[in-house]
């Protein structure tokens, strides 16, 4: 179904379509938010309930309430990154040509990871442009880190979002890389 661009502008606003290639690519958004939505769900919920678990915290209903940002900060301050999750598998740069070969620890993976997870579940939850690029041609979807002296910048291009995805949920538990199939 082809809508008239007017119109277009009028429900969507002539900025937002301004920001995609066409209103095709706008139309493409919303169905790889789709794709994406399930997984991010998964993640979502089984990063709180480990975390949960390793602080030995039983209270389900506070759990539940909490937000991913405070499950992603009481990994950080709590050190847990190894307890949590082994991401030994994960090379950034299978999600980016742009991602440069390091030779992180799993303490670093999880950080970055988990930086990507987070800004990939806010962009696609308020239905931003996940096409959209930054002025040097990388992906916008992207995160700056430092360790000590090193500085990491890893992205992910739009049509590896979901393969990061697979890898984050696999990394729990291989049995889960089937589970939407």
């Amino acid at each position: 179904m082809t809508i008239d661009l007017n119109k277009q502008i009028a429900l969507f606003s002539q900025k937002r379509l301004q920001s995609y290639e066409s209103t095709e690519q706008h139309k493409e958004n919303f169905l790889l938010i789709q794709r994406l939505c399930a997984k991010i769900g998964l993640l979502e919920i089984i990063t709180r309930n480990k975390v949960a678990q390793i602080l030995q915290i039983g209270d389900d209903e506070f759990v539940s309430k909490q937000t991913l940002g405070f499950w992603g900060d009481k990994i950080n301050e709590c050190k847990i990154h190894n307890a949590l999750v082994n991401l030994a598998h994960i090379d950034f740069k299978k999600y980016s040509k742009f991602n440069k070969k390091d030779k992180m620890r799993n303490y670093q993976k999880v950080i970055v990871a988990y930086a990507l997870f987070r800004t990939m579940r806010n962009r696609a939850f308020h239905f931003e442009n996940l096409f959209k690029r930054n002025a040097n041609g990388t992906s916008r979807l992207s995160t700056c880190l430092t360790f000590g002296k090193t500085k990491i910048v890893a992205g992910i291009e739009p049509d590896k979002m979901e393969a990061f995805l697979d890898d984050m949920i696999e990394a729990f538990d291989s049995e889960l890389a089937g589970f939407f199939d």
